[in-house]
């Protein structure tokens, strides 16, 4: 915003004295919480989803969805399959509003294998 602001003043669209809107704004000084998986990670992780008990292989699933999808967890936790078409999800409650994720080859598999 301060270069759009800069540029703004320096070609006289606005004047220099003109006050910056974005000032009152704080930064967020959080840290990040997630991180991402080295490859070494993953295949544990895969490792350990084939070998779960079964009682815990809808949880195993959800996982790889995730995984294979990149959807959020409450995505895929909240997942109806009237969401769910042949090459897609067409998600309706998500945390950003509607939106369509596209499906690659495992991941309709796996799908395909649970509403089995």
């Amino acid at each position: 915003m301060v270069t759009i602001l800069n540029f703004a003043r320096e070609a006289k669209l606005i004047p220099k004295e003109a006050p910056n809107p974005c000032a009152p704004i704080r930064k967020n000084r959080r840290k990040a919480r997630g991180r991402l998986l080295s490859s070494a990670q993953i295949t544990a992780l895969g490792k350990a989803l084939k070998s779960c008990p079964a009682s815990h292989r809808e949880a195993a699933d959800a996982i790889r969805l995730i995984l294979l999808t990149g959807c959020r967890s409450g995505e895929i936790l909240r997942l109806r399959w009237s969401e769910v078409l042949p090459d897609r999800l067409k998600l309706t409650s998500t945390k950003t509003g509607p939106r369509e994720v596209l499906l690659s080859s495992p991941a309709i598999r796996l799908l395909a294998k649970r509403k089995k």
